[in-house]
């Protein structure tokens, strides 16, 4: 949902997008994939408005981040694969 839905995403269980990319960057992620998002964003399409796509979110998501941050936010769209790597951070059991 929207920044301007927040009130809803609360009462529905939900994050905006600027929640989820302030608790990402508090973690310390390498990248935030937003999904389960309204069928109302489309993903980017010459047919499309911006104001009804997911570029919406993804710039609510980058605004919400600090300049400093390294998190990458990526729109996930259907049938989307993403490769997830671990670290030797992850991989320690010392």
């Amino acid at each position: 949902m929207q920044n301007s839905l927040h009130d809803k995403a609360i009462e529905f269980g939900h994050s905006t997008p600027a929640m989820a990319a302030k608790f990402a960057d508090c973690v310390g992620v390498k990248r935030l994939v937003l999904f389960h998002y309204s069928q109302r964003y489309k993903p980017v399409s010459k047919e499309t408005v911006e104001s009804e796509t997911t570029e919406i979110l993804l710039k609510e998501a980058k605004d919400a981040l600090p300049p400093t941050s390294a998190c990458e936010v990526i729109a996930a769209e259907d049938l989307m694969e993403i490769s997830i790597t671990r670290s030797a951070r992850d991989t320690d059991t010392s």
